[in-house]
């Protein structure tokens, strides 16, 4: 019997520390004023300030950030669909039942991804990704298929996942790049960590927590419709 529930689906986007600069060629977002053109001296002023090294996350990194998310979603009423990640960032395609903001999702998963990050580093203190994630609310079949099917799986070059495909490798990347987690030293942490074995540090083989079947959700409802409904 397959459950078919409207339910809250987001695509979130987590920077990297110090990976997207107010003097990035694309420009950048500022809260409170939008999407602002590249603005060198600001973003001079922000190295200035900055008390640590900017973050990049190597191959073995990017694969921890999606198997810890699986495991945070896993232990939760919440449903990791997919993700996909890059030296500068990692995506997170997240829905969940209930009455969850999708402040607290988000910032639930950023806040144990950093906590996981520091304890494989051994250190404390140190900012992993920018402070705000972005986010893109799901609304439709076409745009979470396009997701599934082309973003998250032909647009990135680092791992990638998806319920459906599995585990996709990474594409090679030249010398210079995806080495490290972060510049700071204290960063590059052995990749058999408690948190590369077992999920989530501490957790044993019997603690996992696999990702759940696929959510079927229906997109024709409207949210007043079937606030709180499931449909056997």
């Amino acid at each position: 019997m397959i459950s078919i529930t409207r339910v809250p689906v987001y695509f979130f986007t987590y920077h990297a520390y110090r990976s997207w600069m107010p003097d990035h060629k694309r420009g950048f977002v500022k809260e409170g004023e939008g999407y602002l053109p590249p603005n060198p001296k600001l973003a001079k002023a922000y190295r200035d300030v900055a008390k640590f090294p900017p973050v990049e996350f190597d191959h073995d990194t990017e694969k921890l950030l999606i198997e810890v998310a699986q495991d945070v979603c896993g232990r939760r009423d919440w449903h990791f669909h997919g993700g996909a990640t890059e030296p500068s960032h990692f995506h997170a395609l997240v829905s969940w039942r209930g009455k969850h903001r999708w402040q607290d999702v988000r910032g639930k998963i950023r806040n144990i991804l950093s906590l996981e990050l520091s304890k494989r580093a051994g250190t404390t203190g140190r900012p992993w990704f920018v402070q705000k994630a972005s986010r893109k609310r799901v609304r439709d079949r076409d745009h979470f298929d396009y997701l599934m099917k082309t973003y998250i799986l032909k647009k990135h070059r680092g791992w990638r996942w998806t319920e459906i495909v599995r585990w996709v490798p990474p594409k090679r990347r030249n010398a210079t790049r995806g080495r490290h987690a972060s510049q700071d030293p204290r960063s590059r942490a052995a990749s058999n960590s408690p948190a590369r074995k077992g999920g989530v540090a501490g957790a044993t083989p019997s603690e996992e927590v696999r990702p759940k079947a696929p959510l079927v959700i229906n997109w024709d409802l409207d949210d007043e419709t079937i606030k709180g409904l499931s449909v056997e």
